[in-house]
């Protein structure tokens, strides 16, 4: 079926299980989050961002995925690690990393979702201002780089960059990759 027969799948049931209200919405991220908006970006997996009512509810939303079809395995990160709550996710032979919306930033992401159609389904896609946001915070090199990458697309709104990286105190890192 291949990745891109798995990603519909995939927002089929995400788009099933927000309605249904086991989770408040969900935002694919990653390498195909940046594909998305126009830079092709090689991948093997699907990235998404989870928001649920309460970290409560992750034994609940795995056994949903489990009834989906999906295998799930819950990892919890330490006190200091940026991803508390990651469930890594099979759908057929494609894997997928669910990451649990727990920081203001990542519900807003989910919040502010672009809705997308995807060969018929729609999909639930991060903005590219939050995506560069949470990619600034994440700060690894090749963040930085789709960072650099995204900054040159055109209908890019600036001003809001701008004003997310500083109040998510990004703003640092985002004026030395535009001045580099």
């Amino acid at each position: 079926m291949g990745l891109a027969g798995s990603l519909k799948e995939i927002a089929v049931t995400m788009n099933r299980l927000t309605g249904g209200g086991t989770i408040k919405g969900y935002v694919l991220i990653g390498g195909l989050s940046v594909s998305v908006w126009g830079l092709p970006r090689g991948t093997r997996d699907v990235d998404l961002l989870v928001s649920l009512e309460s970290t409560n509810k992750i034994t609940a939303f795995c056994r949903a995925l489990n009834a989906e079809g999906f295998t799930t395995e819950l990892c919890k990160g330490g006190i200091a690690d940026p991803v508390p709550y990651l469930i890594k996710a099979r759908k057929k032979d494609v894997p997928i990393d669910m990451i649990i919306a727990t920081k203001k930033l990542e519900e807003e992401a989910v919040l502010n979702a672009v809705m997308l159609d995807f060969k018929g389904v729609k999909i639930s896609v991060i903005s590219p201002e939050y995506l560069i946001v949470m990619k600034l915070k994440a700060g690894g090199p090749r963040d930085l780089l789709d960072v650099k990458e995204l900054l040159q697309m055109k209908a890019l709104d600036m001003e809001s960059i701008t004003n997310l990286a500083k109040r998510f105190r990004a703003d640092k890192r985002l004026a030395k990759i535009k001045t580099s």
